[in-house]
């Protein structure tokens, strides 16, 4: 009978070494290749995030220009006045107005809520200040917007809501964005900047 041949134990021992190290090898390409797999991921998702956040903000940035504007429509003060006196109808048609477009301003508020979650979720506490304090500035307004208005109640008609002329001027400026007594203005445009500054780099970072 004949002898069966085997493999010298160095073959052997070479074999087992390279079924070993290709499966190593495996291991180390399905690593690399999950890791790109997460990078592509995270980089879709920042990207698609920054997109939504820039229509987001656009929206709620055109609102508040809505809000400050000193003309508007006449439709925005139509409203019921069969059940009012006639003293208070020009305020109730300021009221009506300034709520209206304010609910514009938080409609848009609402929608961007849920992309400051998953921007705090993504990106950390910069994106999430930047938000604060675009919400800061618009607080500030609705204050002004409330002075405002009730400064049109006929029960300020003889002494006036405002202590004094320079308040009253302030308090235009503020909502109207009028001449250089504007403060607000310049501030909230600077605080949608950096915000715009902060999703452009998103959007222009490479994939790899």
């Amino acid at each position: 009978m004949y002898d069966v041949w085997q493999a010298p134990d160095v073959i052997t021992a070479f074999g087992t070494f390279l079924a070993g190290s290709a499966a190593c090898m495996g291991v180390v390409v399905a690593a690399i290749g999950l890791n790109t797999w997460k990078k592509q991921l995270k980089w879709q998702a920042d990207r698609e995030l920054a997109k939504s956040a820039f229509v987001g903000l656009k929206k709620r940035h055109d609102a508040v220009l809505h809000v400050r504007d000193p003309f508007g429509w006449s439709s925005e003060t139509e409203i019921d006045t069969e059940d009012l006196f006639e003293g208070d109808i020009p305020f109730k048609k300021v009221e009506h107005k300034y709520q209206s477009r304010w609910n514009v301003l938080q409609e848009a508020k609402r929608d961007f809520y849920p992309i400051e979650l998953e921007g705090d979720a993504l990106w950390g506490s910069e994106f999430v200040d930047l938000c604060r304090e675009l919400r800061r500035l618009e607080g500030e307004l609705l204050l002004g917007i409330q002075d405002y208005v009730e400064s049109h109640d006929p029960r300020y008609a003889s002494q006036g809501f405002f202590s004094t002329r320079d308040e009253a001027r302030e308090n235009r400026a503020l909502i109207h964005g009028f001449g250089k007594r504007d403060e607000f203005g310049p501030r909230y445009e600077k605080a949608v900047e950096r915000i715009e500054r902060f999703l452009r780099k998103k959007l222009e970072q490479d994939q790899s």
